[in-house]
């Protein structure tokens, strides 16, 4: 893919941190005249103005509709367009990084899908990975406990969850 895509994918993965590290009152607008930086501008300004998933979500593909339509546009400039669209409300919502990371890993090249992984994003992952692994080593070990020993299962599925939950009680501490 090209130049524009990639650093699209920078944008969007530094957009997500800005907002999940400072807010949203520290998001800024870009500086630029394409017709990328313009549909990018339009839907943070939406996002920024409070308003709805729905109401972003129709004038954005009303906007990408009318520029496919109306105007000569490159098969590299609506790709970035369908991922702004696609892409914004997670971001919003801080729930982004891993579909950003997931369409930069097919869209990108392999170099800013690194640069994004390893540098942007590497400590939304690292925390996802410590609230997700806690969890499944004790699954892990339930099913190996089970397997085993052929204990009842209900039985011993209750003691691990107990025991999950004492330790996520203790984890912060």
């Amino acid at each position: 893919m090209g130049q524009k895509i990639d650093e699209l994918f920078v944008r969007l993965a530094k957009l997500f941190r800005t907002i999940e590290e400072e807010g949203l009152i520290s998001v800024k607008l870009i500086d630029g005249n394409d017709i990328v930086d313009e549909f990018y501008n339009k839907s943070v300004k939406m996002v920024l103005e409070g308003k709805g998933s729905e109401h972003i979500d129709l004038v954005l593909s009303f906007e990408l509709a009318k520029t496919i339509r109306n105007t000569k546009v490159d098969d590299e400039s609506i790709q970035c367009m369908i991922l702004i669209k696609k892409l914004i409300e997670p971001i919003r919502s801080c729930l982004g990084y891993d579909d950003i990371i997931e369409f930069s890993k097919i869209w990108a090249s392999t170099e800013k899908y690194h640069k994004i992984n390893d540098e942007i994003l590497q400590k939304y992952i690292k925390r996802e990975l410590e609230k997700q692994n806690h969890q499944e080593v004790c699954r892990m070990k339930l099913d190996n406990i089970i397997e085993l020993e052929k204990i009842d299962k209900e039985i011993l599925k209750k003691y691990i969850n107990k025991v999950c939950e004492i330790q996520e009680l203790f984890k912060y501490d």
